[in-house]
């Protein structure tokens, strides 16, 4: 049974400060505290006021977050680590599986040939296709 977590109420805070690699978040009486300017980056001008938007925002668009903060993509992702271990109490289990589980690996173009095809000359294939 996936047990829902207590929400948190996401607000800007002039009161905060931040650095390169750490958004300076904070959470207190029930509430996500999110110095102004990073929040403006995180819910992409009030599109994503929900922690789980803002964390798939960051997930996915890790360059458009640095862009807009003037970080590296490292940064970003350094402040992403933090910020993930401190909501994380937070999230639904659900989600949480989401965030843990492996990568889907795709690969597209043609399949690599058959170990008995390679470096054989064109005349030696068509031999092996007339056998």
């Amino acid at each position: 049974m996936t047990q829902k977590k207590l929400e948190l109420i996401v607000e800007a805070s002039s009161g905060l400060t931040y650095s390169k690699g750490n958004f300076g978040t904070k959470v207190e009486n029930k509430k996500l505290l999110i110095p102004l300017e990073i929040y403006g980056a995180l819910t992409d001008n009030n599109k994503y006021k929900e922690i789980e938007s803002m964390i798939s925002l960051i997930d996915t668009f890790p360059t458009s977050i640095a862009k807009r903060l003037g970080w590296t993509v490292g940064e970003v992702k350094e402040a992403y680590n933090s910020f993930l271990e401190q909501v994380k109490p937070y999230l639904s289990e659900g989600f949480v599986k989401i965030l843990e589980r492996e990568p889907i690996q795709r690969t597209y173009g043609a399949m690599p040939p058959s170990p008995d095809y390679i470096g054989k000359t064109p005349e030696q294939l068509e031999n092996m296709k007339k056998n």
